[in-house]
């Protein structure tokens, strides 16, 4: 941990380091609140708005299925979920950990073009609860998300996030969740325009290898949970 610290001095200056400290352990002690959608898929179909032939979807399981010119797109952005700019290392961690775990990435293509990805993981009775709700075999969530920075403002997002329902629609899938930090306003507005509806506001925060739920806020759409507080 210390030589990761001198090395992010050593880059940063002492000023934005002992900030990045004090979020990071202000974050470990009160986790951030993020607005929680859910999409119901009984009824959902594909809408010419985003039957785009130039924009597509391709799911991989592992980083051995993915294309190397895919990997090399994804690892040269050097983001996490549209935050700062990660090492090659630290985005390769983050996938392969996010694939231990039985996640999925989708690749956006436009044309040949790799202009975005999501992560989704889809839910058993059997796994370790890892979102707001406990996740049941026919439910999803959608994890990290981003359209790289060059390819913004063209309604990309949108036309991603529904090819993806439309395909975990064909799989079966019922119910898909996803959860937006409050301060990130232009994925908050993304998800406004999108099947998905908000059901709460609420922290999670790890307690004794277990996730505790703190909800702020909850709709009348969002289920339940046996260890949910609020």
């Amino acid at each position: 941990m210390l030589p990761r610290i001198l090395k992010f001095a050593q880059s940063h200056g002492l000023a934005a380091t002992a900030g990045h400290i004090f979020s990071r352990v202000r974050q470990s002690l009160v986790p951030p609140v993020r607005q929680v959608f859910s999409a119901r898929l009984a009824d959902f179909a594909l809408t010419s708005e985003f039957k785009d032939h130039r924009v597509r979807v391709q799911a991989f399981h592992s980083p051995g299925a993915m294309p190397a010119a895919v990997l090399e797109g994804l690892l040269s952005q050097g983001t996490i979920d549209d935050r700062r700019p990660h090492s090659r290392e630290t985005v390769t961690a983050f996938m392969n950990w996010l694939f231990s775990r039985g996640a999925e990435f989708w690749a956006c293509y436009e044309d040949s073009s790799l202009v975005g990805y999501l992560w989704s993981l889809r839910g058993s009775r059997e796994l370790p609860r890892c979102h707001f709700f406990p996740l049941g075999a026919q439910d999803a969530v959608f994890l990290a998300h981003e359209i790289f920075p060059a390819y913004r403002g063209r309604e990309l997002n949108r036309k991603m996030t529904h090819l993806v329902l439309g395909e975990m629609k064909a799989r079966g899938i019922e119910r898909v969740y996803v959860d937006v930090l409050l301060t990130n306003k232009r994925s908050l507005k993304s998800f406004s325009k999108t099947l998905f509806v908000p059901v709460g506001q609420a922290r999670m925060k790890m307690f004794k290898n277990r996730q505790v739920v703190i909800w702020r806020h909850r709709g009348k759409a969002a289920p339940a949970g046996p260890d949910q507080k609020g």
